[in-house]
C-alpha cells in the first residue's frame, strides 16, 4: 500500500496505522553496524578462550553432531583424558593405601604380577595391522606402548589413517589411547581376558608439500568422526595367567601301604586389579574344594568424564597436570613403605605369582589331609629284648640268683594312620619344615611273649633254668605320634615340585589285653615252687619287668614310600588370543623363592607367531 493509497479521514487526512511494522524507529546506520561489530568481536573472544564453547551451535549448523549425544573425537583432546584418567587411578590407588595396604594380605589371597613388557610383546606381533573405520577411514597401527602407572594400564597404538579411496600419500598421523581392563567373568581357565576400553583418538597433520589442505581436511573428518568406532583397534587381549590347578598326590600300590592317588584342586577368581610400578598386580581369591572362589565385586573401569565447557583448555590441562603431579607423590611415598609392593616390584620374570605364608600353610595343612588319610598299613617284625640280673636274699646273705631274658615279638601289626594338623614353617632356601602327627587310629595283632631263666650260684643246685613262650593278642594304642621332616621346593620344566626329605622312625606303644597277662602270669607262677625255681625266682617281679618292656614301646619304620613328592603343574595355554588373532606363548625360564615372606615362583615368556590354537608351543 503506498502513500496515496492509505486511508483518510472526512477531512481528507490520512489515517495512522495500528499495524507495529509501520512503526519501526529509524536509526542512524553508523549505530547499527558499531552494534554488529561488538557481537563479532565478542563471538571472537569466546572461540579464543574456549573454542569448545561454540560447538554445539558448529555442529547444529553443519549437521556433524551424531544422533543421542554420542561423542566424536575432537570432543575431547587426548592428553585431557588421558590425564583424567591418570588423576581417577591415582585417587583410586591413594584410597586403598589410605585404608590398608595398597595390594590385599588377605589369606586367601594369591597375587599375579605381570609385567608391561609381557603384553607389550603380545600386541607387538599384532602390528603392523590395516583397520577400516565406518567404511570411510583407513588406518594403518605400526606401533604399541603400554605404560601401567598411576592406578591406568594405558595402552597407546600409534599409526596413520587416510580416507578410503582418497590419495593414500595423503594421511595423518594417529594415536589411539586405552585403558587395559581384566574382566570379571573369564570363559577360560587357562587364560586371563583382558578387553582394551576407548579414552581417546589423537590425529595430526602430517606435512606434505602441497597437500597441506588435503592432510588437514583428514584431520577435520576423524575429529568429527564416532570416538566408538575406533573401538575396533582397541578390541582386547589375553594374559597367560592360569587361575585353575591341580595338585598331584601319587599313589602307593605296592609294599605294606595302599594308598590312592590324590587331586587337590586350585581354583581362583579375580578380586582386585591395580596399575602401578610399570606392572598389573592382579589379587585373585583361592579355593581348595569344589567350588570355584567367591570373589568381591569387581571395580568397574572409570568413566571418561565430560570435560568441564566453562574452563579454558590451557587452564585445564595446567589443572589437570598439577592434580596428578600431587598425587603421585604422595602414593610413591606411601608405596616405598609397603615391603610387599617392594618385592614384587623388583621381581624378575614376565609373570610373578606370590603365595602369602597363610594360604601356602592352608595348603600344606590340606594336603597333609589328602597325604596320611586313613592309610592302611601292616608293619612286621616288631620285637623288643631286655635282659637283667635277679638277686634273692638267703641265709647266705644277697645272692645272684640268675639272668632272665625277655622279648616281645608282633609278627604283624595292621593299623591304620591318619595325619593330623601339621605345623609349617617357611625359614628359606626354598625349604618348608614341617612338624606332622601322625595318628594310628587302630592297630592289632598277636604277639608273642618270650621268658628265658638261667639261674646261677647255689640257686642252680635247685633250680631249673626254663623258657616260657606265650601267644597272646595285643593292640596299639591310638595315639598321636609325631613325624618331622622338610619338603624342597623346585621349579622344573613346567611344574613345581615338592621333595619330601622325613624321619621315618617313631615308637609306637603295644597293649596287651588283661587276659593275655593272665596267661603269662599263670605260666610264671607254675615255675615258682620249691620244686621247680622258688627259691630264685619272683613272679611278680618278672611280670613287671615284661610288662615295663611292652610300656616302652617299639620304634618302626614308616615305609619311605609313604612320603612321595607333590607336583603342581604350571604349564602355559600354548596360545592366547591377541586381538582376535592367536599367539604362540612359551615358558621360557623360571625361578622360585620360598621364605618367610611366602612362595615367589616367576617365569618368563616368549610370545611367537600366530598359530592354530592348541599347537604346541
Amino acid at each position: 500500500m503506498t502513500r496515496r493509497q492509505a486511508p483518510r479521514d472526512e477531512a481528507g487526512r490520512r489515517q495512522k496505522s495500528l499495524d507495529p511494522l509501520h512503526h519501526r524507529s529509524r536509526r542512524p546506520r553508523w549505530l547499527l553496524l558499531l552494534v554488529l561489530g561488538l557481537l563479532v568481536a565478542a563471538g571472537a573472544l569466546i572461540i579464543v578462550r574456549d573454542p569448545a564453547a561454540l560447538r554445539p551451535t558448529i555442529d547444529l549448523l553443519s549437521g556433524q553432531r551424531t544422533a543421542g549425544g554420542e561423542e566424536l573425537v575432537r570432543d575431547r583432546p587426548a592428553e585431557e583424558a588421558v590425564l583424567d584418567r591418570r588423576r581417577q587411578g591415582l585417587a583410586a590407588l591413594l584410597q586403598s593405601a589410605r585404608a590398608g595396604p595398597i595390594v590385599s594380605r588377605d589369606a586367601d589371597r594369591v597375587l599375579f604380577v605381570v609385567d608391561q613388557s609381557l603384553v607389550a610383546a603380545l600386541l607387538a606381533t599384532q602390528v603392523p595391522r590395516e583397520y577400516v573405520i565406518d567404511e570411510t577411514y583407513r588406518v594403518w597401527i605400526t606401533g604399541a606402548r603400554l605404560t601401567f602407572e598411576d592406578g591406568l594400564a594405558l595402552v597407546r597404538l600409534d599409526g596413520r589413517a587416510s580416507l578410503v579411496g582418497a590419495d593414500e600419500d595423503v594421511y595423518a598421523d594417529v594415536a589411539v589411547f586405552g585403558d587395559l581392563e581384566v574382566l570379571r567373568e573369564q570363559p577360560s581357565a587357562a587364560v586371563l581376558r583382558t578387553r582394551i576400553n576407548l579414552i581417546a583418538v589423537d590425529a595430526r597433520r602430517v606435512e606434505v608439500v602441497g597437500r597441506r589442505r588435503s592432510a588437514d581436511e583428514v584431520v577435520e573428518r576423524i575429529g568429527k568422526a564416532r570416538l566408538s568406532a575406533f573401538a575396533a583397534i582397541a578390541s582386547g587381549l589375553e594374559i597367560p595367567v592360569r587361575h585353575e590347578h591341580a595338585i598331584e598326590l601319587p599313589a602307593v600300590t605296592d609294599g605294606p601301604a595302599r594308598i590312592e592317588a590324590e587331586t587337590l584342586p586350585l581354583r581362583l577368581a579375580l578380586a582386585d586389579v591395580k596399575a602401578f610400578r610399570g606392572r598389573l598386580w592382579i589379587s585373585m581369591a583361592a579355593s581348595l574344594d569344589a567350588a570355584p572362589a567367591v570373589a568381591p565385586p569387581s571395580v568397574r573401569p572409570l568413566p571418561a568424564p565430560r570435560p568441564e565447557s566453562r574452563e579454558p583448555p590451557a587452564e585445564r590441562l595446567a589443572r589437570l597436570r598439577r592434580e596428578v603431579d600431587a598425587l603421585r607423590a604422595e602414593f610413591v611415598a606411601l608405596a616405598a613403605k609397603d615391603a610387599l609392593v617392594e618385592k614384587g616390584a623388583a621381581a624378575e620374570g614376565h609373570l610373578t605369582a606370590s603365595v602369602s605364608p597363610a594360604l601356602f600353610e592352608a595348603v600344606v595343612r590340606r594336603i597333609a589331609d589328602r597325604y596320611l588319610d586313613r592309610v592302611a598299613l601292616d608293619l612286621d617284625g616288631l620285637k623288643v629284648t631286655k635282659g637283667g640280673e635277679i638277686h634273692k636274699d638267703t641265709f647266705f646273705g644277697s645272692i645272684q640268683a640268675g639272668d632272665w631274658t625277655a622279648s616281645i615279638d608282633f609278627p604283624r601289626v595292621r593299623g591304620v594312620l591318619r595325619a593330623g594338623v601339621p605345623e609349617v614353617r617357611l625359614p628359606g632356601d626354598n625349604r618348608v619344615l614341617v612338624e606332622l602327627p601322625v595318628h594310628l587310629e587302630r592297630g592289632s595283632g598277636t604277639a608273642r611273649v618270650h621268658f628265658q631263666w638261667d639261674s646261677r650260684a647255689l640257686v642252680n643246685l635247685v633250680c631249673q633254668d626254663f623258657e616260657v613262650t606265650e601267644e597272646v593278642e595285643g593292640r596299639v594304642l591310638p595315639k598321636a605320634y609325631p613325624v618331622s621332616g622338610s619338603f624342597t621346593l623346585s621349579a622344573g620344566p613346567g611344574v613345581l615340585v615338592a621333595t619330601p626329605s622325613f624321619d621315618d622312625r617313631f615308637r609306637i606303644h603295644p597293649e596287651l589285653d588283661p587276659v593275655s597277662w593272665a596267661v603269662v602270669e599263670r605260666a610264671l607262677k607254675q615255675q615258682d615252687t620249691l620244686g621247680k625255681c622258688g627259691i630264685g625266682l619272683d613272679p611278680p617281679a618278672v611280670l613287671a619287668h615284661l610288662q615295663a618292656l611292652v610300656e616302652a614301646g617299639f620304634v618302626v619304620k614308616l615305609p619311605k614310600k609313604l612320603f612321595r613328592g607333590v607336583s603342581l603343574p604350571t604349564h602355559l595355554s600354548p596360545t592366547v588370543n591377541v586381538q582376535g588373532k592367536d599367539v604362540e606363548v612359551e615358558l621360557t625360564q623360571s625361578r622360585l623363592d620360598a621364605g618367610p615372606d611366602g612362595v615367589w615362583y616367576g617365569v618368563w615368556v616368549k610370545a611367537g607367531i600366530p598359530g592354530p590354537r592348541g599347537a604346541g608351543p
